[in-house]
């Protein structure tokens, strides 16, 4: 065989290859795509549903969040207009992640930092369909270190999973030990991802762990008080308060208010609001009082904690007593307590 003849085969062999990039297939142990072009929202595909394995990713694809956010252990219901024209994703917890935010499985504060969050988007500014696809505009030619987003694309599966391609492209070239490399242009690379969908048991699950949880610091104050920690549990806000009545008659109780989330001047502000004499707690916000231990010979009385769902403040409040605050379990570091809330919407970087 003539040698020039089988270098420039090589060489064929070896651009052939590098241009393909790797990984452009789609994964064979995946369920199949869905036809799209059967179930359509508008010129949109449907991608109506809740999927679990939700991270920080997911909205950043969309040119959303935060690029210090870490969060995970979140699902994300994802709605849309009959036509197409927006789509809502909202962010919650599986039981699995408010399992970790209760201090049960390995409590990691960067699990909780979706919850709340919600993200708008609408077609032309955020997205354009095509061919059963739902494309990102966010990531459309934009220039990283070294390679460029080429398309993102997002359609579901036959199992009702949330599929989405990413492809890229950088430069290539090639060369032998010290000689001048020869460009061979843009390779382009393909990468999936994949969201199944939320067990529908999951949402029973979640609602069996939302509460309130009460725990004490492991040591008194001046042989007097105790640092008491109040957590919300519920995925939605709740107003609270500590209440501590008089031995003596006719006194008013003593009434403190639990922190208060903190908005934004731009957030929309809720339609119901707390009494004013307690706080908006969101969801897992904790709240730290200072209860003191029992004295016979003082004129006040015993503590109580009173709260209700933000949603349900009308309604009869629901009261934890707290006869002997020593008798409470003791509190485990993990969740940050603290008077910032974490209900939020993502809006563009």
């Amino acid at each position: 065989m003539n040698l020039n003849r089988s270098g420039s085969l090589v060489l064929a062999c070896l651009i052939g290859l590098l241009l393909a990039g790797c990984g452009d297939q789609y994964p064979k142990d995946w369920p199949s795509p869905a036809g799209n072009w059967f179930s359509r929202l508008g010129s949109c595909p449907d991608l109506r549903g809740d999927y679990a394995d939700m991270t920080f990713r997911f909205p950043a694809q969309f040119g959303m969040g935060s690029a210090m956010d870490r969060w995970n252990g979140n699902h994300a219901r994802i709605t849309q207009a009959d036509d197409g024209s927006w789509m809502r994703v909202e962010f919650g917890l599986t039981a699995e992640g408010l399992r970790a935010a209760r201090g049960e499985q390995g409590p990691d504060d960067r699990t909780f930092q979706g919850v709340g969050r919600m993200m708008e988007l609408r077609e032309s500014d955020h997205y354009r369909c095509s061919g059963g696809w739902l494309y990102s505009l966010a990531r459309d030619g934009i220039e990283g270190d070294s390679i460029r987003y080429e398309e993102l694309r997002f359609a579901k599966d036959r199992e009702s999973g949330l599929i989405a391609s990413e492809t890229t492209s950088s430069e290539q070239s090639i060369g032998w030990a010290d000689s001048p490399r020869v460009s061979l242009g843009r390779g382009t690379r393909v990468q999936w991802h994949r969201w199944p969908p939320r067990d529908p048991n999951d949402e029973a699950e979640v609602r069996k762990l939302e509460g309130i949880k009460v725990q004490r610091a492991g040591w008194i104050n001046h042989g007097r008080s105790v640092p008491t920690y109040f957590s919300n549990f519920f995925l939605s806000p709740i107003c609270a308060r500590l209440v501590r009545t008089w031995r003596i008659d006719g006194q008013k109780p003593i009434v403190t208010r639990a922190d208060e989330i903190r908005r934004g001047r731009d957030d929309p502000k809720p339609d119901v609001s707390c009494p004013a004499d307690s706080g908006e707690m969101s969801p897992l916000m904790t709240t730290i009082w200072q209860v003191d231990v029992p004295d016979p010979d003082s004129a006040l009385g015993d503590y109580r904690i009173e709260w209700q769902k933000l949603d349900q403040v009308n309604e009869p409040w629901q009261v934890f007593e707290i006869k002997d605050v020593r008798s409470l379990p003791i509190h485990m570091a993990g969740l940050a307590s603290g008077k910032d809330g974490i209900a939020a919407s993502l809006s563009s970087q």
